[in-house]
């Protein structure tokens, strides 16, 4: 018999344990939904000169929300980027100011808004609270594997 063949048996079967083993008893999915961060969504508020305190109220409700928002307030009258215009100019001539625009995470220059309209109270509420995202919510707390949400768009 070969004398390496046999050192490198000899080697395998003493690093193999003898015994049971155990796996770990957290399912992969639960370890990944309760430590997984997720991508945050991106929330330009755009105005031009002061926002109302009111409006100011309603901006700082949206950065305190708890939701996986990054806020920008972007004000038209001052210094406003590139990146900045190209999304403002978006809502088409002429928008309602102040509004809010909302980005999806990780998205480029050229992707589509994910929502925008007025910065009211109704909208941030709306966004922070809706009844589905609380019913969500629930569920995976619940311990439920997995969640399908299905957006139908209307264009069948």
């Amino acid at each position: 018999m070969n004398p390496r063949r046999v050192l490198a048996t000899s080697l395998l079967l003493a690093l193999v344990p003898i015994g049971p083993l155990s796996a770990c008893s957290i399912p992969v999915f639960r370890f990944a939904l309760e430590r997984w961060q997720p991508s945050n969504f991106e929330a330009i508020v755009f105005y031009r000169g002061t926002l109302t305190p009111e409006q100011q109220a309603v901006s700082q409700k949206l950065k305190a929300g708890g939701a996986n928002l990054t806020v920008a307030e972007i004000d038209l009258d001052g210094q406003v980027s590139a990146k900045m215009r190209k999304q403002f100019d978006k809502l088409g001539p002429n928008p309602e100011l102040p509004c809010l625009v909302l980005r999806y995470p990780d998205a480029d220059a050229k992707s589509p808004l994910a929502w925008s309209g007025p910065l009211s109270e109704d909208a941030v509420d709306a966004l922070l609270n809706s009844p589905l995202r609380r019913r969500l919510a629930n569920m995976i707390g619940r311990g439920e594997t997995g969640v399908f949400v299905l957006l139908e768009s209307g264009d069948k």
